[in-house]
């Protein structure tokens, strides 16, 4: 069940993205705070699926949980969360199924 609910966090925060993105394209004139408020979005997304998805559906071995490999995990899974969420719900749906 926390897959599907995964999948529909995705789902939900790309729609957001899009269209907050064609908002701020619509109603904000400034190149800069348009920028900014694509970007805070973005990356609020990308917190918002690792907190709800990620934090309940991934485990660490505790050999490989060092600072850095948890570090960089993160930092990447919440900057490219567009691309690296979608492989994540995949391969998870394939260990349930499988």
């Amino acid at each position: 069940m926390m897959i599907l609910k995964g999948i529909l966090y995705y789902f939900l925060c790309l729609m957001i993205f899009g269209f907050s993105f064609s908002l701020a394209h619509k109603f904000i004139d400034n190149g800069n705070t348009m920028f900014l408020t694509i970007l805070f979005i973005y990356l609020g997304c990308g917190l918002f699926l690792f907190k709800k998805i990620y934090k309940n559906l991934v485990t660490y071995n505790p050999t490989y949980a060092t600072i850095d490999n948890m570090a960089m995990d993160k930092i990447s899974n919440i900057a490219l969360w567009f691309f690296k969420f979608p492989v994540l719900l995949f391969k998870l749906t394939l260990l349930k199924v499988l």
